[in-house]
């Protein structure tokens, strides 16, 4: 078109160039085959105005010259510009939706970026919950395995004194079982009738030395047996009491292990859903991203291109209605 409207002004003003005019209609045609329909029309209806330029530049100023001019500035205002117009209209409408996608883009990942940080919060709280339960589950297994070793102290204590009672016991029982002492006179004696003149002033009691000592030695451990015994007693009943105590604090970390283990199954549930979302809309923004810069570069090429054309094809015009409105087309005395 720009090329097209070149030449009609060559032809006004050259009108014995009239040959070098068309061979610049034949070659602009040609250029442009490959253009847009709306384009193509346009260019013909500047073809048409450019032959019938070259008529009414042949013919001199005639009545056809006036109607040729008004003719062609009306075409030019209704049709050349408008349709340059709506071109850019076309264009300045996929930029601008293009620049719509940018925003969108942006406001999706900003609302996303909102569901994303109550995740987050989520995510932070059930982690500040899991470290709660371990805290306390540490302080429960502290308590139990404090408690545990006094129960063991005691443990100890309950074995050294039942040692000692049972060495007490095979003391006795050594006295008792393994090596008594003999007593055939003492049956002999306890047999014989009691010779009451023979007693001055109390009874005379003949024991032999072995009853003597053994009954002084079964005493000695009778008495320690006994007073071990209480003690003895008094250790298992220390030892049953911690038992119990153990036992309810070890009851209490089994709990403390259970919620402490739920607490972490729930803060990795939160915070694996929290790395999910944020990857996909990472990769949902960078994809969309991607893609509305790719048409948003090929846009700005080609649409730069055709702005630079039509505004040359919009001056050119402009260029032509002035030579058109001319005083002299239409009064060849001036």
């Amino acid at each position: 078109m720009r090329t097209l409207v070149a030449a009609a002004l060559l032809s006004y003003a050259k009108a014995d160039e009239t040959s070098l005019m068309q061979d610049l209609v034949k070659r602009s045609t040609s250029t442009q085959l490959g253009a847009s329909d709306g384009k193509t029309n346009r260019q013909d209806s500047t073809t048409k105005l450019l032959e019938t330029a070259v008529k009414m530049i042949k013919n001199g100023v005639t009545p056809d010259v006036i109607t040729f001019v008004d003719s062609t500035n009306q075409e030019i205002d209704e049709q050349v510009l408008v349709a340059i117009q709506n071109e850019h209209d076309t264009d300045q409408a996929y930029i601008d939706n293009i620049c719509q996608d940018f925003l969108n883009a942006v406001e999706s990942l900003a609302e996303k970026a909102e569901a994303i940080a109550v995740q987050q919060a989520g995510s932070n709280d059930a982690r500040e919950a899991h470290h709660t339960h371990r805290a306390d589950e540490a302080y429960s297994c502290a308590v139990s395995r404090r408690c545990e070793e006094q129960l063991r102290q005691k443990w100890l204590v309950v074995r050294r004194e039942e040692e000692r009672m049972r060495e007490i016991h095979s003391e006795i029982h050594d006295e008792w079982c393994i090596h008594p002492p003999f007593f055939a006179e003492i049956d002999m004696w306890l047999n014989h009738p009691f010779d009451w003149s023979r007693t001055s002033p109390y009874p005379e009691l003949n024991i032999p030395a072995d009853v003597g000592d053994f009954r002084a030695v079964s005493v000695t451990h009778f008495t320690a047996y006994m007073a071990q015994k209480i003690v003895v007693e008094e250790a298992w009943r220390l030892y049953n009491l911690k038992l119990v105590e153990c036992s309810g604090f070890e009851v209490a970390l089994e709990t403390k292990v259970t919620e402490s283990d739920d607490a972490q199954r729930e803060a990795r549930t939160s915070a694996c859903e929290h790395a999910v979302a944020n990857k996909d809309a990472r990769q949902e923004f960078g994809v969309e991203w991607d893609r509305i810069v790719r048409l948003y570069n090929q846009a700005r090429e080609a649409k730069t291109a055709n702005e630079a054309d039509r505004k040359a094809e919009w001056e050119t015009l402009k260029i032509v209605q002035c030579f058109l409105s001319r005083p002299q087309l239409r009064d060849p005395d001036q």
